[in-house]
């Protein structure tokens, strides 16, 4: 699983989890003081889905202490891949 974010001046730090595994990092900053960028697309991990729904969780962490105090996130795309 890939994934790429937003990052900006007033963007957070979070904890990404699939059905409560947690993706990739134990923590993500997506603050960005100049402008607003892409992550660039990060490692999710690998993960085995059966049929049926599935819950994406997004846990809002402890800001950057430099970040405008908005703590937001910004989800640009999630890619699965069958393996």
């Amino acid at each position: 699983m890939k994934f790429v974010g937003t990052k900006a001046h007033d963007y957070g730090s979070f904890e990404l989890r699939l059905d409560g595994k947690l993706l990739g990092a134990e923590a993500y900053d997506f603050y960005n003081p100049a402008e607003v960028v892409t992550t660039g697309e990060l490692n999710g991990g690998r993960h085995e889905l059966d049929v049926g729904e599935h819950r994406l969780e997004v846990k809002i962490l402890a800001p950057n202490p430099a970040a405008t105090p908005r703590n937001m996130f910004g989800l640009d795309y999630l890619k699965l891949e069958r393996k």
